[in-house]
């Protein structure tokens, strides 16, 4: 076991919008799981739903795998992706 076994430690964050939400989010990897997690928002006055509609978390062995499953349970409850950045965490 190193150091960093068991210390969480984000790799990359994203942003993304859906037909009427956004999204935002990370993954990260602790113990050798990669863990990826978005919070979905309301993008314009809702009628009843102010702040966070609802957070979706997946995990995985692998990080690109972790990415895709996230993405696709966003797209699963929410519709088509319009749009998504990854950007890497800087060392």
């Amino acid at each position: 076991m190193g150091p960093d076994e068991g210390v969480q430690q984000v790799l990359q964050t994203l942003v993304g919008s859906l037909p009427g939400h956004g999204f935002a989010g990370a993954v990260w990897v602790r113990s050798g799981i990669f863990f990826a997690e978005a919070r979905v928002f309301p993008r314009h006055a809702m009628s009843e739903s102010e702040g966070v509609v609802e957070t979706i978390k997946v995990e995985s062995t692998n990080h690109a795998a972790a990415m895709d499953l996230l993405e696709q349970e966003i797209e699963q409850r929410f519709g088509s992706i319009k749009a998504i950045v990854w950007l890497k965490k800087e060392p």
